[in-house]
């Protein structure tokens, strides 16, 4: 059963000197914001650049909060490739950094680009069909999915006729019905959750009431209703790096720039383990369980390039990674 918060933490905050923080520095610690909460929404940085909403409107800061694209369009994803999907009017196209376009606004959708290749909706959402361009705009694989995601690996998940496949960059539909990162894919068996092989055989003994894909060797797993994190390291794959029950937390995202998202669910209106819309509350801790940044925000974005976009007040702002120092940008 998913509990609400009862207690902080469970591990006494010691003074420590991790990564290039300070050493002998407390925590948790109250961050600094590099961008003070001043947008209606914002998106996390990438490649130099984040996404802000600015009166109705979505535009691009840099890491000073300056506005470099100045906000134009209804909609405006990540920037990847040196290019971003953005929308206006209902039709969408692909920015450079300098906000001109440099595939024209056509598609009904789109999405980021991966590994070469951009999903994007051909003909209208609801009429159209789902395909996949190049860098250049040129149609690579033929709209003909009623929906398509992003590139992983090699592969990439779309849906045609109420069934969820896997294709390659040709096109093809694979065999291999599951996505795969570190070597391994989440399997269900008998009712529990474990990992499967690129060779079909069990890496991981289905033990887990949930488990999630594996990032840089790393991945969030429930067990006992508790969240945990397990690793993936030759013979020692499936070890805890943290045993569920660490804490008490209601939901938990796998770690980048060495934090991890968590958040608690204070109204009990949590309805399954991926029910992350339901969390009150956000803070962050590193890889020992250690409550780096107080469960405080509204909402909240992992950390990417060095800050992560945070809700306070109902305004979004950026707050700097105190496992990193002063960062260069």
């Amino acid at each position: 059963m998913i509990r609400k918060i009862t207690a902080f933490f469970l591990l006494i905050l010691v003074s420590t000197g991790f990564g290039t923080a300070v050493i002998g520095q407390k925590f948790p610690v109250e961050p600094r914001f590099a961008v003070q909460p001043r947008f209606t929404s914002a998106m996390s940085f990438s490649e130099g650049l984040a996404s802000v909403k600015v009166d109705g409107k979505w535009g691009y800061i840099d890491h000073n909060g300056k506005i470099v694209i100045k906000p134009a369009y209804d909609l405006a994803w990540r920037f990847s490739e040196e290019l971003a999907p953005v929308n206006s009017g209902g039709i969408w196209g692909f920015i450079d950094k300098k906000g001109k376009y440099r595939i024209e606004p056509v598609f009904g959708w789109a999405l980021s680009f991966t590994e070469g290749l951009a999903a994007v909706n051909i003909g209208g959402l609801g009429i159209g069909r789902w395909g996949f361009i190049d860098r250049e705009g040129g149609v690579v694989i033929e709209p003909r999915f009623d929906i398509a995601w992003p590139f992983s690996e090699g592969a990439a998940i779309v849906e045609i006729d109420g069934k969820t496949l896997f294709i390659d960059k040709a096109g093809n539909v694979l065999k291999e019905e599951r996505r795969f990162t570190d070597g391994v894919s989440p399997v269900l068996s008998r009712g529990k959750w474990g990992y499967i092989g690129r060779d079909g055989k069990i890496a991981i003994e289905p033990r887990f009431d949930t488990a999630f894909p594996f990032k840089d060797g790393i991945a969030v797993v429930v067990m006992g209703g508790r969240w945990g994190y397990i690793e993936r390291l030759g013979e020692r794959s499936g070890d805890f790096i943290l045993k569920p029950g660490f804490a008490e937390i209601d939901f938990a995202l796998n770690f980048s720039e060495g934090l991890s998202r968590v958040g608690v669910d204070d109204d009990g209106d949590m309805k399954s383990f991926t029910d992350d819309m339901a969390i009150d509350r956000w803070g962050y801790i590193d890889k020992t369980g250690r409550l780096i940044i107080d469960i405080r925000y509204e909402k909240a974005y992992d950390f990417s390039e060095g800050v992560a976009a945070v809700m306070v007040d109902g305004k979004w702002g950026y707050i700097e990674n105190p496992l990193k120092g002063n960062i260069k940008r």
